[in-house]
């Protein structure tokens, strides 16, 4: 999978908890890095 693919999208229905947000930032920081 793409890191775009857990990005938060506007109106998603499920809310990100804080780590999974987390995790998000993590994956982004390593996508832009690359």
């Amino acid at each position: 999978m793409t890191a775009q693919t857990y990005v938060r999208r506007p109106g998603c229905p499920a809310p990100l908890t804080s780590q999974q947000q987390a995790v998000i930032d993590e994956i982004n920081r390593r996508a832009t890095h690359a």
